[in-house]
C-alpha cells in the first residue's frame, strides 16, 4: 500500500491518563484540526483505551475528552468496594460497577466493530493466558461473533488487577478479561503490526505515542530500598506497586522496539513523574489539577519538535 498513515497510541496508567488527555487538548489547539481527522488509526491500553475510543468512536475534541475526567465520573469509577480495606487479601479495591456505568453512559450501546477508523484496544484473557487484541476493522476475527459494545471493550481493557474486578464478556463465546496493560501497556507495537498487516510499509507508518508518566522511587537511601526488596513477599510487592512495575516494564520494551523499527517516524512522549503523585488511583483534587497541568507542561516541552514532526508527516500524505 503506497500511502502514509499517521497513528495515535496511548498507554495505560489509571488516573494518570489525564496527562495524555491534557497533552492532546493542547496539540489540537495548535493544529486547528480535530484529533479524529488528524490521525488515521488509533490504539489504546487501559485508560488509554478510554481516551482513544472517545476520539475514534465519538469524535470527541480535546476539550470534551478532558471533561470526561470530571468529578462525578471519577468518583463513580473509583467507588470503593465494601472490602477495599481488605483488598490485599480479599476482593478488589474498587467495585467496578461504577466504572461500567460511566462507560455505558458515555458510549451507550455503540458497537466496537462499527468504528470506522482502525482502532486497536488491548486486554488479557485470564483463563487462557494470552493477550487479547480488539481491532475494529477485524470483522472476521475471534471477537466478531460476540460483537461487543464499545463500553464492554473499554471495561475489559481497564480492569486492572487488584483495582477492578475481572470482566466477563457477553456473547456466544464469553471470555474473562483483565487490563490490557498486563500484556501491552504501550500498544504501539500492536498497532504497528496491524498497520503492516493491512498493507502499509514500515517506512510509511508514523506513530505518536503518549505515555502516562514513569514512576520514580527517589528513596533517601536507594541501596537500603533495593536490599529491602530482596525480602518482600506478595503483600509487600503489592504495597510497593508491582502492578505499576509490570505495566511500566512492558511499555519500556515497546518503546525500545518502536524506536528501533520506526526511527524518525516514531515520536514518544513520556517522562518521570516528579511533580505529581504517581499512584494510578490518586484522585485528590489537587493531584488531578497537577496531572492536567503536567500534560500542558509536557506539551510545551515538545511543542516545537512535535509540530515539526507532524508537519513532515502531513506533507507526505
Amino acid at each position: 500500500m503506497d500511502k502514509k498513515v499517521l497513528i495515535l497510541s496511548i498507554d495505560g496508567g489509571g488516573i494518570r491518563g489525564l496527562i495524555a488527555a491534557s497533552f492532546l487538548a493542547q496539540l489540537e489547539k495548535d493544529l486547528d484540526r480535530s484529533l479524529y481527522d488528524t490521525f488515521d488509526m488509533f490504539a489504546g491500553s487501559s485508560t488509554g483505551s478510554f481516551i482513544t475510543l472517545a476520539i475514534s468512536a465519538l469524535q470527541y475534541d480535546g476539550k470534551k475528552i478532558l471533561s470526561l475526567f470530571n468529578e462525578t465520573n471519577i468518583k463513580k469509577i473509583f467507588s470503593k468496594s465494601f472490602f477495599s480495606f481488605l483488598s490485599a487479601f480479599y476482593g478488589t479495591k474498587y467495585k467496578g460497577k461504577g466504572k461500567r456505568e460511566v462507560l455505558n453512559q458515555i458510549f451507550a450501546d455503540k458497537l466496537f466493530l462499527d468504528i470506522k477508523k482502525q482502532t486497536l484496544i488491548t486486554a488479557y484473557d485470564l483463563i487462557h493466558n494470552y493477550a487479547v487484541i480488539f481491532k475494529s476493522q477485524d470483522k472476521d476475527g475471534i471477537d466478531a461473533a460476540n460483537n461487543l459494545t464499545i463500553a464492554e471493550v473499554a471495561d475489559a481493557s481497564t480492569a486492572a488487577p487488584t483495582y477492578f474486578p475481572t470482566v466477563k464478556t457477553s456473547g456466544k463465546k464469553p471470555r474473562w478479561l483483565i487490563d490490557g496493560g498486563i500484556s501491552a501497556n504501550d500498544p504501539t507495537i500492536c498497532i504497528l503490526s496491524a498497520a503492516i498487516h493491512m498493507g502499509y510499509r514500515v517506512n510509511d507508518i508514523k506513530i505518536l505515542s503518549l505515555g502516562t508518566g514513569i514512576r520514580t522511587r527517589l528513596a533517601s537511601d536507594p541501596q537500603k530500598f533495593g536490599k529491602a526488596s530482596q525480602r518482600w513477599g506478595g503483600l509487600e510487592w503489592l504495597k510497593h506497586g508491582i502492578i505499576d512495575d509490570l505495566f511500566s516494564g512492558s511499555a519500556r520494551v515497546a518503546e525500545y522496539q518502536a524506536a528501533q523499527l520506526l526511527k524518525g517516524n516514531y515520536y514518544r512522549v513520556n517522562h518521570p513523574l516528579l511533580s505529581v503523585q504517581d499512584e494510578m488511583d490518586n484522585i485528590a483534587p489537587s493531584n488531578l489539577q497537577a496531572l492536567a497541568e503536567l500534560g500542558k507542561q509536557w506539551y510545551q516541552q515538545h511543542r516545537t519538535d512535535i509540530l515539526s514532526w507532524y508537519g513532515a508527516a502531513n506533507n507526505k500524505q
